[in-house]
């Protein structure tokens, strides 16, 4: 409808008219707007695959659930969005399926993708929370990059309802001031902004609340409470709404409104009543395995006997050479253990020498530890160095001191 309008905001002199096609390939038109929506996806992906170990995720299963919940968030998105908006596409069937022309509901999305990753992780049976953390993290990136491309798009723009508070009408006042009102000028608010910077916002504080989680689910838990609040409040300047039906009531804004005070309500709880315990998360889960499986190589004492009665006397098999196997042995698996604590640490695991884990801390502040420990380590070799130096003359003095009294 608004194909053709430029944008501008008058008070900064700044006024684009960019077009919605990016390129054209094959003769058909790519527009920005996808091309957003992929570019996010992309850096999503990329930031998961970093970090899928932090989460206690194979990649594998990351990747599966990647591919049946793709297909699965388009789906219901339109679906989401047919049901809400069917006046639109009542007398052209086919339209229904012309999901490039636009029409995908974020709330669909989201449903579409936890509904996927939620039956894999149910028939795999593996714990979903994990990778729904991990999900939510990249999901709002992606928002915050895709939402530019409803600005290209000339959509997602808002208007000021009649019951607006006094200060958002000032900001309205200041980016509209010196304009004449006529056809070809309509005074909108840049609601797609306010949600790209809300969504940027929301996944700085999700990234670095992931390094202190208490429990699996609950940066899942953070990302609806964060989002739907947001959403809440600037659903209600959006002139493009869905409604319920025939009612005036914005089905966005009511799922939002909905979430966010849901998701609280369920992290009060668990940290009220159930006090979750960090150990029962799957990462912690993953390293106690890894642990075990280097425990399992070294051979216990009653499966080494036996192996050794086995042996005739004839071989006579070199004492020497057993317990310089044995000794390379539990040095190989020493290593092996120092490896895996020293990884844990990078991901900021702390782990005990059996392996056990201990307590989740932020990686950054382990490697300002580290970096002090090793500082105190090398000024307290030097003066153990140092000391010996000094020592030896009173060693020589007395020795002399010892051999004229022994003379006398």
């Amino acid at each position: 409808m608004y194909d053709n309008y430029a944008i501008s905001f008058p008070s900064f002199g700044i006024s684009v008219n960019p077009s919605r096609v990016a390129f054209v390939l094959f003769g058909k038109e790519i527009y920005w707007y996808g091309v957003l929506i992929a570019v996010g996806f992309v850096i999503g992906m990329i930031y998961i695959y970093k970090r899928c170990r932090r989460f206690g995720i194979v990649e594998d299963d990351f990747a599966n659930c990647l591919i049946i919940g793709v297909p699965s968030a388009v789906i219901v998105a339109r679906i989401y969005y047919v049901v809400f908006n069917y006046s639109a596409f009542r007398g052209d069937f086919w339209s229904l399926f012309k999901i490039w022309e636009g029409g995908l509901a974020m709330f669909g999305v989201i449903l579409g993708a936890v509904l996927a990753v939620v039956i894999y992780c149910r028939v795999k049976k593996i714990k979903a929370a994990p990778i729904l953390d991990l999900t939510m993290i990249c999901l709002i990136l992606a928002q915050a990059i895709g939402r530019w491309g409803n600005f290209l798009n000339r959509e997602a723009f808002g208007v000021l309802p009649p019951n607006t508070p006094a200060f958002l009408r000032n900001i309205l006042d200041y980016f509209t001031m010196n304009l004449t009102s006529g056809d070809t000028v309509l005074p909108v608010q840049p609601t797609f902004l306010y949600e790209s910077v809300w969504d940027l916002i929301g996944f700085f504080v999700l990234h670095f609340y992931s390094y202190k989680r208490k429990y699996d689910g609950q940066i899942f838990l953070l990302y609806f409470a964060w989002y739907g609040f947001g959403r809440f409040f600037i659903e209600s300047l959006r002139a493009d709404s869905l409604y319920l039906f025939d009612t005036g009531i914005r089905v966005s804004q009511l799922v939002a409104g909905a979430v966010c005070i849901v998701s609280i309500a369920v992290m009060v709880y668990i940290r009220v009543r159930i006090k979750p315990d960090p150990s029962r998360m799957a990462v912690a889960i993953m390293e106690r395995k890894k642990a075990e499986a280097l425990d399992a190589q070294q051979p216990s004492a009653e499966t080494a006997a036996p192996a050794a009665e086995e042996i005739p006397e004839a071989e006579e098999v070199p004492e020497a050479k057993t317990e310089i196997t044995e000794k390379r042995r539990a040095r190989n698996l020493a290593e092996a253990k120092a490896r895996m604590i020293a990884e844990a640490r990078e991901l900021g695991l702390l782990l005990d020498d059996d392996g056990s884990f201990i307590a989740q801390v932020d990686p950054q502040e382990m490697k300002a530890v580290d970096k002090d420990r090793k500082a105190g380590e090398g000024a307290s070799g030097a003066d153990g160095e140092s000391a010996p130096e000094k020592a030896q003359p009173v060693s020589g003095s007395g020795d002399e001191s010892g051999g004229d009294g022994s003379d006398s």
